[in-house]
């Protein structure tokens, strides 16, 4: 741009100049080096900024704040026995001109709530919600945006290990129960329950939902069918153990094709829909053996069929048989491990 002999160089993601009554404004996003005025560089102290060059090539900046993104709170559990540190962050973001506000009552984030300054600690069940600001507001924006993020909370429950089942004669494996019925809707509700729907084969498994042992049930090609585990899961420590869902379960963007439920000492799985701990399970557990129910419920009668809607295709039904994942004290997110699986022998 040469208005009155200017001579203007940048770079960026994307750039914008204008030049009234002799004077240049413009907007660089992302910016890729300094800006250049008549060969003289100079590095403003922002990402992203506003410029207005006057007369005798003198600059001056204002910065380009981008929407403040989701605050995440950690950690991704919603469950602990004895006490938990929460923490926040956004990964996605620098974070350094910005301040957190948080509550434990269940109220929102105003400028006049507690500002965090390190991971604390909780010894009892909380609300906890959290709020990004700017550094130095004076007053309340009106909504989120570039001055103050969206509220997010995450509910941490107190809770007691449940304890372990006293018994004295185990074998590896769960039992399982293979049903089948083109009525995938009877599966979908009554899988598993006593006499509602017939039993095809029962058989013993070490591995759960192992696609072979599956196939060795003889499925009927193109008919839904349940397949149903029971036993004991033997966890080896004290602590809260957390199952991680598959993602077609919670996603809604996607038909899984299938049902999954998982059934821990009676009580069954909710995964989490929220940002805080999607997609995740947690429950404490006492060391030792635990009732354990998995119902895996197959209605993908043909390949790409949705049952639910007249129009189906493969990018939005998953084919593939689903994973049970744990993680735990000690032990990182994968397979419940086949050791773990016990039934009650005869």
């Amino acid at each position: 741009a040469r208005p009155r002999d200017i001579l203007l160089l940048m770079t960026g993601e994307s750039l914008l100049v204008t030049e009234r009554a002799g004077v240049l404004n413009g907007i660089v996003l992302s910016a890729a080096g300094p800006i250049t005025v008549n060969g003289k560089a100079h590095t403003p102290p922002y990402d992203s900024y506003e410029f207005t060059v006057r007369t005798r090539g003198k600059i001056a900046f204002v910065p380009v704040r981008r929407p403040i993104d989701t605050v995440r709170v950690y950690p991704d559990q919603n469950v602990f026995t004895d006490t938990v540190t929460v923490s926040f962050d956004i990964p996605t973001q620098d974070t350094r001109d910005l301040e957190y506000r948080y509550t434990l009552d269940g109220s929102d984030p105003t400028l006049e709530s507690r500002r965090y300054k390190e991971p604390f600690m909780l010894n009892d069940t909380a609300m906890v919600k959290v709020r990004a600001f700017r550094k130095g507001l004076s007053q309340m924006p009106y909504r989120e945006g570039v001055q103050a993020s969206a509220i997010e909370f995450a509910y941490f429950k107190k809770q007691a290990l449940r304890p372990a089942v006293v018994v004295s004669n185990t074998t590896p494996g769960l039992a399982v129960d293979y049903a089948e019925d083109v009525r995938w809707g009877r599966l979908f509700v009554h899988a598993g329950e006593p006499g509602v729907v017939e039993i095809k084969t029962r058989g013993q498994t070490t591995n759960l939902l192992d696609v072979t042992h599956i196939a060795s049930l003889k499925p009927t090609p193109d008919t839904p069918f349940a397949v149903v585990y029971r036993g004991l899961m033997d966890v080896p420590a004290d602590g809260v153990y957390t199952f991680h869902a598959p993602q077609h379960l919670f996603v809604p963007t996607a038909d899984a094709g299938y049902n999954l439920r998982v059934i821990v000492d009676g009580e069954e799985w909710e995964p989490s829909s929220r940002i805080h701990a999607e997609g995740t399970w947690s429950i404490a557990l006492a060391q030792g053996a635990h009732r354990f129910e998995v119902r895996y419920v197959n209605y993908r009668r043909t390949p790409y069929k949705n049952e639910f809607w007249m129009i189906s295709h493969p990018q939005i039904q998953a084919l593939s048989t689903p994973e049970v994942l744990i993680s735990g004290p000690n032990l990182g997110a994968g397979p419940v491990p086949a050791a773990w699986l016990k039934s009650v022998a005869p």
